[in-house]
């Protein structure tokens, strides 16, 4: 036998094919594992069938039950006794409801009938007197009665707990609101023994123990916490928000009403704050989910051209029968007796002991009551922004706004916190950690947001170094400029003064959680009263806080929004600072129109911190991409005269990049060439130029032709295209032209003209218009002329306050007739901006901005300027025409209207005074080549 045979073993002879021993254990071994799995597969449906016909006689005899009960129902007649009601009422009730409804987690016809049957019957026997006919006599019986009455009610508040969740308004059913009320009134009653008729004096207290052992706040928290776990799959209402409804309904509402004026009597306030506070931020988590899910199936959708539906149906979230919708169940959360009932209860926490922040223990943090106020409002703001399509978070936040008290009551907070103490650090915990720093699913863990900081913050790095070619260590620091102020001038930030802890110069990410809501809600709701709270209330009456407070706020704001801005920006703290930036911005505008801060607390927190003109003027953008879905963005870092240089800035390297791109920006070939008639320079003006949008950045050309039809000799080297704008602008914004007219005011500022929407070409003239504006402060040319402050907020995309609207006229400020330029001042600010950046307006306000068109109203220093001029063209300081010049200019009256010109060989001689000021009172101009 060959080596090959060897090792085979013949089973059936030598006739058989034989096969290797490898090959006949796995044979065996596979014939093995098919004979278990057949002896498993043969024990799993004999468990089926067990389970099937286990749950087919439950169901069966859960059916009988609540058809023998439903006839026990019917035909039952007078008072029934406690052992009645126990054995032959709630008993069996208990069994087929829970097997045939809770398990199932749905509420059919009959078993929303036996539920209200059932109910009704406890509630009437809860109501009476008799002892031996009162359910909740048992509660204070014997042992066993005891334990019945703990089980039975027990299982009674589960069925209640259930029906409160799985209700929807959107039902269009009568029979649904009833159950749900009648459930609430009854877990209410089971739950007070101060509503047992029943109950004795000396049984009290046997009463209130066994209430208390029934009620385990702990595990129903626990329960609730455990609710949002469940994919969220619909996009209809989860029902968590209707736990929430319902429980804000259960402790404010009474019978059919959504808003009783009171809450329900005995009410445990801080339970409640952590209950609602609870099941708000998990109803905001799982509406996040949702907005994810439709996100993604927006993403397969694209291919399709499929139009993608909202994230959350708010049309399914209607009561018919109430004709609410959702968002009503919580109006009396933006009613004021809710909260003043809220900030009397959060004073008598504090006199109990409290005397700051909590300091991280969960029990001490239920026991704060300002605290758990501030979550709580903090949580419904969201909530509100989130469902509440057309008004938003308004409701909230006029009523936070308004309620005498508030805003003074965080502040206090808030100032203790950060002016005073030096150990408050982001690491302290509180009860609400995890509530209102963003929602949960956000969908960045917290290792993953202290990577995206300090990337960003790394990437602001790189982008200083590269535009400043060293570290922002070694970038040279910009001395203090004094503004014209009342206050004291002194070199140090006024904030020095003031004792700010560290961990805000961090920004958002070096507070606590809890200093964090304080802030978020804070800010949302004075930004708010902000936009009306008028100059009388703010200045004289000083409310709601004084101006030194004032000062304190801007002051902490700034610090918080500048390392904000310039450290990053987390997704789980967009909320703060976009509120932050809000809200500064509102006392700085107010600020700029009457001044109540030290000119130097606007600057950056630190003088080692602020930028050179260069480094800010770039890193401006940066802050414009970072806050490019707030409202406003905020440089804090310059005052007008460096502002003005980091708006140069801007205009030289935007002429860089279109040099680079091979646009003219200079005389030459791609100089704009027109040709513009003394007599009809707006009509040429308008012809020639209008048509050019953003090209008009370019270089022009002008020939002027005189009005006897002659070209007029000279060559344009800016002189006459300087002419042309101060003409044109002259011109058209003249009062007589219809275009613009002048308010009533001692001013006399310029204001669109609402009879020029008759006009042919009005609109296209006043875009026409704005183009001449952004031309001149393209080209760093004054202007003749000032806006209104009403008007230039609205080209700046700001809110105007009402103390404004006194600029435009008493007339129009007493009838808000205001409103009618705003098609016009939608025009002009579309040709403005076809060469101005709104981005570049955005640095100034309104006064600033006329600064910035027409120069300040100041006395001109002719050393200073003489100082500073740059000499072309061969002359030099020495040069006799020069000399001349400045000896002319100083002999001229600070009256005389010589803002400034040109001279090109002229022959100057003792008479040139006369001949100039004639020239220029004469607006003849100098036929000179």
């Amino acid at each position: 036998m060959n080596e090959s045979r060897r090792h085979q073993v013949s089973l059936r002879g030598a006739s058989a094919k034989e096969i290797t021993r490898d090959a006949l254990l796995e044979r065996v071994n596979q014939e093995r594992e098919l004979r278990n799995y057949t002896r498993r597969a043969n024990a799993a449906v004999l468990l089926i069938q067990r389970v099937w016909r286990r749950h087919y006689e439950m169901k069966s005899v859960a059916l009988g039950l609540r058809q023998e009960w439903e006839i026990m129902m019917n035909n039952r007649a007078g008072a029934l006794s406690v052992l009645k009601i126990s054995s032959e009422i709630l008993r069996p009730f208990l069994f087929f409801i829970n097997y045939l409804s809770v398990r199932c987690g749905k509420i059919g016809a009959t078993e929303r009938d036996c539920m209200m049957s059932c109910f009704r019957v406890v509630l009437e026997n809860i109501a009476s007197k008799d002892v031996h006919q009162n359910f909740c006599s048992m509660a204070t019986g014997s042992i066993e009665e005891r334990r019945i009455w703990f089980h039975q009610s027990k299982k009674l508040i589960s069925v209640c707990l259930f029906i409160l969740s799985v209700f929807d308004y959107s039902q269009q059913r009568v029979q649904d609101v009833v159950l749900t009320l009648t459930a609430m009134r009854l877990s209410v009653l089971l739950t007070d023994p101060k509503g047992w008729n029943c109950t004795a004096d000396g049984d009290r207290k046997d009463a209130n123990t066994a209430v208390k052992n029934l009620i385990s706040k702990e595990k129903i928290l626990k329960e609730i916490s455990e609710m949002d776990q469940l994919e969220i799959m619909s996009r209809k209402m989860p029902h968590i928000g209707w736990a929430l409804a319902n429980t804000v309904y259960l402790v404010t509402g009474s019978d059919m009403s959504v808003d009783s004026g009171k809450f329900a009597e005995d009410l445990d306030y801080s339970s409640y704050l952590h209950v609602v506070i609870f099941l708000a931020d998990n109803l905001l988590a799982s509406l996040e989910n949702i907005r994810q899910i439709t996100r993604k199936n927006e993403e397969i959708q694209v291919g399709n051209d499929t139009s993608a539906e909202s994230a959350f149906d708010l049309a399914e979230t209607t009561c018919g029968f109430l004709q609410l919708s959702y968002m009503d169940l919580f109006r009396p959360v933006y009613q004021q007796w809710h909260l003043k009932t809220l900030l009397v209860f959060a004073k008598d926490a504090s006199i109990c002991g409290t005397d700051n922040l909590p300091s991280g223990n969960q029990d001490y943090s239920r026991k704060y009551g300002l605290l758990g106020v501030a979550y709580y409002y903090s949580c419904m703001l969201r909530l509100f922004s989130t469902l509440n399509p057309v008004l938003k978070s308004l409701p909230v936040l006029n009523m936070l706004s308004f309620t005498p008290g508030f805003l003074a009551s965080l502040w206090g907070e808030l100032e203790k916190s950060l002016f005073h103490r030096k150990n408050h650090i982001a690491n302290s915990t509180s009860l609400y950690a995890n509530t209102i720093c963003g929602d949960k699913s956000e969908g960045v863990s917290e290792q993953r947001q202290k990577k995206f900081s300090k990337d960003t913050g790394n990437k602001w790095v790189n982008v200083l170094q590269k535009f400043t070619g060293k570290s922002p260590t070694e970038n040279d620091c910009i001395n203090s400029v004094d503004g014209q102020s009342n206050f004291n001038k002194t070199e140090e930030h006024p904030s020095d003064e003031w004792d700010i802890i560290e961990p805000l110069r961090r920004g958002p990410e070096g507070i606590s959680k809890d200093i964090h809501c304080l802030l978020l809600l804070f800010c949302s709701s004075y930004s708010h009263l902000l936009l009306v709270l008028d100059d009388i209330e703010f200045y004289d009456k000083q409310v709601p806080f004084t101006l030194e407070q004032q000062q304190k706020i801007a002051s902490m704001l700034n610090t918080l929004v500048y390392n904000s801005l310039s450290r990053g920006i987390s997704p789980e703290y967009r909320a703060l600072v976009d509120s932050a930036v809000r809200c500064l911005h509102l006392l700085y505008e107010r600020d700029c129109r009457r001044q109540f801060c030290h000119s130097s607390l606007w600057l950056s927190p630190g003088k080692s911190n602020r930028m050179p003109i260069a480094v800010a003027a770039r890193t401006h953008e940066v802050f414009q991409l970072q806050m490019e879905h707030s409202p406003q963005a905020w440089v804090p870092s310059l005052l007008l005269c460096r502002i003005v240089k980091m708006f140069r800035e801007f205009i030289s390297m935007d002429k860089v990049s279109r040099r680079l791109a091979g646009e003219g920006t200079g005389p030459g070939s791609r100089s704009i060439e027109i040709v513009i008639r003394r007599g009809h320079i707006f009509e040429d003006g308008l012809r020639q130029l209008n048509s050019l949008g953003s090209r008009l950045k370019s270089a022009i050309h002008v020939s002027f032709v005189s009005e006897s039809g002659l070209p007029e000799a000279g060559l344009d080297y800016g002189g006459l295209s300087k002419e042309f704008l101060t003409d044109i602008s002259k011109a058209a914004f003249s009062p007589e032209y219809g275009l613009f007219s002048q308010t009533s005011t001692s001013d006399r500022l310029l204001i669109p003209n609402t009879t020029a929407r008759f006009l042919d070409n009005g609109i296209q003239m006043i875009e026409f218009l704005g183009r001449i504006v952004g031309k001149a402060l393209y080209e760093g040319i004054l202007l003749d002329f000032y806006f209104s402050h009403v008007f230039v907020q609205k080209l700046l995309g700001r809110y105007s306050f009402l103390d404004e609207l006194s600029t435009l006229d008493p007339e129009l400020y007493r009838n808000l007739m205001y409103v009618k330029i705003l098609p016009f001042s939608n025009a002009f600010y579309r040709g403005l901006t076809d060469l101005i950046s709104p981005s570049w307006l955005k640095l100034f306000n309104s006064s600033e901005f006329n600064q910035l068109l027409s120069g300040g109203d100041h006395d001109i220093d002719v050393d200073d300027l003489r100082k500073n001029t740059q000499y072309t063209g061969g002359y030099s300081e020495g040069s006799r025409t020069v000399k001349l010049f400045w000896e002319v200019r100083a002999a001229l009256e600070l009256s005389d209207p010589c803002n400034g010109y040109s001279f090109r060989h002229t022959n100057v001689t003792s008479t040139l005074r006369a001949k100039l000021l004639y020239a220029i009172n004469s607006n003849a101009g100098f036929e000179l080549s």
